[in-house]
């Protein structure tokens, strides 16, 4: 547990004063550069599972993604569209050319959309009202909901939640994670309102407690699927960037799946 707290303490205070930082660039060039090294991850772990996607496709198709999403978010939506486009158009030149492209263009397909397009809703997420608040609360969610998942799971969990997938993860520690995520939420919204009353998001309690429950619960489903890709592909770790964590993956499974959630969540909210 100690070599899994040296990095967090280090990490999570660089990671607030980028997400408050006067300079609007660093979060999204940090969350750029993460999300490239991410795409490296999964491409190693794709090929290590048996998969061969295009390497250079996957930054081709990717990184114009992150770069709209920096610098013109307001595009977006528009640009996937578009890039969804392409996909269909290049699917179906792999039918008409019946060789080896179908098999490599599955998982080429699954690595931008897994790792670029996910990730990149947490740039969207800073562009929105109140958006740094947001983003510290997504982490605040989903980082306190695996600690307590972690810690009480390793201590109370009897009965294995998915031991094909993950076998140390608990049905006691995921109950414990979605009550700790709750807590956090909950909390994390209070100093909010107690500490920045002009810019007061108006969401009652109880849906922050909804908010954070369905945050903490997507957040485990999405450590999941990272561990079964990861099962796959016969490693443990996604990387070895991070002691006591693994890769950049390892470190962020939990929000490909929730910072999407969350940014639609709130635009419903608009």
């Amino acid at each position: 547990m100690g070599i899994r707290l040296i990095p967090a303490l280090l990490f999570i205070p660089f990671l607030i004063y980028s997400i408050f930082s006067k300079y609007s660039f660093l979060f999204p060039t940090i969350i750029a550069g993460v999300i490239i090294i991410g795409l490296i991850e999964i491409i190693c772990l794709s090929q290590r599972s048996g998969a061969k996607p295009f390497k250079t496709l996957c930054f081709v198709l990717g990184i114009p993604l992150i770069i709209i999403a920096c610098v013109k978010p307001t595009w977006y939506h528009l640009f996937s569209g578009y890039f969804l486009i392409l996909f269909w158009l290049l699917f179906i030149c792999g039918l008409l050319l019946k060789n080896e492209f179908l098999k490599r263009f599955g998982p080429t397909l699954a690595a931008v959309i897994y790792v670029v397009y996910l990730l990149s809703h947490l740039i969207l997420i800073k562009h929105l009202p109140h958006g740094s608040y947001l983003i510290l609360f997504l982490f605040f969610v989903v980082w306190l909901t695996d600690t307590g998942a972690y810690i009480l799971g390793t201590r109370f969990g009897k009965h294995k939640l998915i031991p094909q997938i993950s076998p140390n993860k608990s049905v006691e520690g995921a109950v414990a994670g979605c009550i700790s995520g709750v807590i956090a939420g909950v909390i994390a919204f209070i100093i909010y309102q107690r500490y920045c009353p002009l810019g007061t998001l108006k969401i009652p309690m109880a849906q922050v407690i909804l908010l954070a429950f369905i945050i903490s619960v997507m957040g485990q489903i999405s450590d999941l699927v990272e561990s079964s890709i990861k099962r796959a592909a016969g490693v443990k770790d996604s990387g070895n960037w991070i002691p006591g964590h693994g890769g950049l993956l390892d470190v962020f499974d939990s929000i490909i799946l929730t910072a999407p959630f969350l940014y639609y969540w709130m635009l419903w909210q608009v």
